[in-house]
């Protein structure tokens, strides 16, 4: 008896400890659980917190506040290009957050004169209660400006969807930019239905804008006011998407050819190609379409015809890829890398690191400037012509890099100089007359020849759609003209 008695209260003893063990698993579960949904939420009240204090402490003129994260944005863009002193919160607020953070401003004593957003939440069924929660907001700051961004989903998170998700939620963007449209004192700016900006994978990483990109839409929004969309956008906007998304299908289906990885592109030029040099850029857009190495040797305001020896023109650039190293590279060390032009340093990086077995191609990009220079374009005593000047440094290249091949991109379309018709030079031409000397030194030497003058297709109605000056390229030009020498050097 008493041993089964002892063998129940042992049993007993066990199933108790195991409840106990089970309880308190479960309670660990519990605060776990707890710890997961209560870190977000201090952490969003420690930004709140920190960002009415910052505010309080400083003599600011606005705020700039973001679903997402804002760290790519930098407080002395304000100050420089539009004279204020803004308190950007770096951290991404997600919707909640947003909403509180901009109401606490909002409810100040002094609320910010200028409020700048950037938002997200335009997409799908939560995009309802968020808007009707910032149009409240909004409303009722009678004293303050808004400037709205929405941000530009990059091409690839649309490419991803769904066709009928896709459809919604190009339908949900357009349904907000309307209605954002008709609130009070804002000015709206979106840029994501510009192939430019969210077909272009380099611009953006881990799903975020980089710097340079971050700051080119700054601008161009904030300061220049373009890409402003008012009542009657959305329709717009959802047809521009469309148009997006039925160019990338097409392009990528016509070439479905290799990533050139194991290629060099080598780009010698004048400011076209050398004033940009980012991913936006004309060699870094065929980058980012080609997957090559992108080596941007290009100098503004360079000519073809440059007899100077120490120059950065085409041909003492060309000396400097094809000549003796060690003689080259004494420029390299005595000045150092910083105090060379950006292309001259490339060059030098390119020649430290290019080997024989990769495919290696030259894009040359010379004349606009021998033209609106008043250079000859044939050769005249004591000066060479711009047509031999390209011939020559090909020679040149040739000779050095046997396994090279060669693109020429002719000079495009300017406004100055009545639209390129003035004659330049007694031994010159026209506009037309470079860009025809280009494509005769491509057919002789065997180059391909993209004509960016016909490719563009400018009028003087176009021009400014294209240009952002009288003859520099603008975002949409260089992404166009980047995808097509990416497109012909893979063929």
């Amino acid at each position: 008896m008493d041993r089964r008695k002892r063998k129940r209260n042992s049993h007993r003893a066990a199933w108790l400890a195991s409840l106990l063990g089970l309880l308190l698993l479960a309670g660990l579960a519990l605060w776990a659980l707890w710890a997961l949904w209560a870190r977000p939420r201090r952490e969003a009240e420690r930004i709140r917190a920190q960002a009415l204090e910052e505010y309080a402490r400083g003599e600011y003129q606005g705020v700039f506040l973001g679903e997402g994260t804002l760290e790519a944005y930098d407080a002395q863009w304000f100050s420089q290009y539009r004279g204020e002193d803004i308190l950007i919160i770096p951290q991404g607020l997600g919707r909640q957050g947003l909403l509180d953070v901009l109401g606490d401003m909002l409810a100040l004593e002094q609320p910010p004169a200028r409020v700048y957003l950037e938002l997200r939440s335009v997409y799908g069924p939560e995009a309802e209660v968020f808007l009707q929660s910032l149009e409240t907001l909004v409303e009722q700051a009678v004293y303050t400006q808004f400037l709205i961004q929405i941000f530009p989903r990059p091409l690839e998170d649309w490419r991803g969807l769904s066709p009928q998700e896709r459809l919604e939620q190009s339908a949900s963007l357009g349904e907000a930019i309307e209605r954002i449209s008709g609130w009070r004192s804002i000015s709206l700016y979106y840029m994501g239905d510009r192939p430019w900006m969210a077909a272009n994978p380099s611009n953006y990483r881990e799903g975020e804008l980089l710097a340079d990109v971050a700051k080119t839409q700054f601008l161009l929004g904030f300061v220049d006011g373009e890409y402003a969309y008012g009542l009657g956008g959305g329709p717009v906007a959802i047809a521009r998407l469309e148009e997006m998304f039925a160019d990338m299908e097409a392009w990528a289906k016509e070439l479905e050819l290799d990533r050139q990885s194991q290629a060099d592109y080598v780009f010698l030029g004048d400011s076209l190609f050398g004033n940009y040099r980012d991913t936006m850029s004309i060699p870094g857009v065929t980058a980012a379409f080609s997957g090559s190495r992108v080596w941007n040797c290009a100098v503004g305001g360079s000519v073809a015809a440059d007899m100077n020896q120490r120059g950065y023109g085409l041909l003492p650039m060309a000396e400097r890829l094809s000549g003796d190293k060690a003689y080259w590279k004494e420029e390299l060390n005595s000045l150092g890398a910083g105090h060379l032009p950006p292309g001259v340093a490339s060059l030098w990086d390119f020649r430290e690191q290019h080997k024989t077995e990769r495919r290696l191609l030259f894009i040359l990009n010379h004349g606009v400037n021998d033209y609106m220079s008043g250079l000859p374009l044939e050769d005249v005593p004591g000066q060479l012509g711009t047509k031999s000047a390209l011939a020559l440094a090909i020679d040149m290249l040739a000779e050095a890099y046997p396994h090279a091949e060669f693109l020429i991109m002719t000079p495009g379309y300017i406004t100055y100089f009545d639209y390129g018709r003035e004659i330049r030079h007694a031994h010159g031409g026209t506009l037309m007359d470079y860009v025809e000397a280009s494509q005769t030194v491509a057919a002789t030497k065997g180059a391909v020849c993209l004509d960016s003058y016909a490719f563009l297709d400018l009028d003087p109605d176009k021009a400014w759609d294209y240009l952002e000056d009288g003859c520099h390229p603008n975002a949409q030009a260089r992404y166009m003209l980047g995808r097509e020498i990416a497109r012909m050097a893979a063929q």
